[in-house]
């Protein structure tokens, strides 16, 4: 079967989108991965780790809306180490878009002392 990723949506509903490798597989999905390789990374020769990553972030429509598996988990390890060289250990941190989670088990990692944190999406929470 195809499978689809939850992405949230401007009218703040969920919405069922393709996957990225729905995205590699679709001729319009692949032609807008590798032209964004082209444009944003300047990667001519369309390499495979390159185009992975922009598989994540197109759909397979033929407007240039995006879409593809763009909602992902903040990866804690990267926010520890922002959290560590910016704020230190025992600083505060204010998370305007809360998610998932990632960036609160960085902030934890890196001894962040106080967290505060918002979700502006009602289906996240």
């Amino acid at each position: 079967g195809i499978s689809k990723t939850k992405t949230m949506c401007d009218n703040g509903r969920l919405e069922l989108k393709p996957s990225p490798l729905d995205t590699f597989n679709s001729d319009i999905g692949l032609l807008k991965c590798l032209r964004t390789s082209i444009e944003r990374h300047g990667d001519l020769n369309g390499s495979p780790s390159t185009i992975r990553g922009e598989c994540k972030y197109h759909d397979t429509s033929a407007f240039m809306k995006g879409g593809g598996s763009w909602i992902t988990n903040f990866q804690p390890l990267v926010a520890a180490a922002i959290y560590a060289r910016y704020g230190g250990s025992g600083g505060t941190v204010y998370d305007s878009s809360a998610g998932w989670g990632g960036r609160l088990l960085g902030a934890r990692l890196a001894g962040v002392r106080k967290y505060i944190a918002c979700e502006p999406c009602e289906a996240t929470i």
